[in-house]
């Protein structure tokens, strides 16, 4: 009898809000920008490190990069919330070295935020702190094993629907 190894699907997850959910003011520009607590599981065999991508889906010129960190080791499965993630800060659209949490107008209608984790076949892409988004995309080609993503919405208490 041949024995089949199942590979669960790669995931993403937050312990505060669900797919399409919420994000907490507290993760907002305005609310202290804490980290979201971020947990990943099933990844590929031969993932050696990770990518993490937050991207602004309904801001001015989108996709608006919110949070790039890379280099992050394979054996790390989260973030936890308020705290930086292991690995290198990359630079997000705000000109900064960290997360920035949404930050959509009052008057807007919530916006959607993209978690996007890239499991990669390299221990690291040979980048410095503080590479810009198109950098690491362009270190990543050709290493990029699985990609999973999670989607949340924001918007400021007096915002509408």
């Amino acid at each position: 009898m041949t024995e089949q190894i199942v590979q669960l699907p790669f995931t993403l997850t937050s312990a505060y809000f669900q797919q399409d959910g919420f994000m907490l003011p507290r993760e907002a520009a305005g609310g202290g920008e804490h980290t979201p607590k971020l947990d990943w599981s099933n990844p590929p065999r031969g993932t050696r490190s990770y990518v993490l991508l937050m991207e602004d889906l309904d801001g001015p010129n989108p996709p608006v990069t919110h949070w790039l960190v890379y280099d992050i080791p394979g054996e790390v499965r989260g973030v936890r919330q308020g705290r930086p993630a292991v690995g290198r800060q990359g630079r997000n659209d705000f000109d900064r070295l960290n997360y920035r949490g949404p930050c959509p107008h009052p008057h807007e209608n919530a916006h959607r935020y993209v978690f996007r984790l890239f499991a990669l076949d390299v221990d690291r892409l040979g980048l410095e702190e503080g590479a810009t988004r198109t950098d690491v995309e362009r270190a990543m080609r050709g290493h990029m094993l699985a990609e999973a993503q999670l989607t949340a919405r924001y918007r400021p208490a007096n915002g509408d629907d």
